[in-house]
């Protein structure tokens, strides 16, 4: 199940250094978060757009990425 668009995991989760993806969509998007952030050090905003981003990343692909959902539902 894909936590709420308002859960604070998304954050938790596009702020993390790294994490163990298994799937290469899921590791590219999790890149994109991470350089979105990294360019705009500080910038809640910018936070906020990359936990949306992985939000509608899961919603949208959650049968293919069940793995990783089931990483952020157990680890976060």
């Amino acid at each position: 199940m894909v936590p709420p668009k308002n859960s604070p995991k998304w954050r938790t989760l596009v702020e993390k250094s790294e994490v163990p993806f298994q799937n290469l969509a899921t590791r590219m998007m999790f890149k994109r978060c991470q350089m979105l952030i990294k360019l705009n050090p500080g910038n809640r905003e910018k936070i906020e757009e990359a936990a949306l981003i992985a939000h509608e990343f899961f919603t949208s692909n959650k049968d293919l990425v069940k793995t990783d959902l089931e990483l952020i539902a157990r680890d976060l």
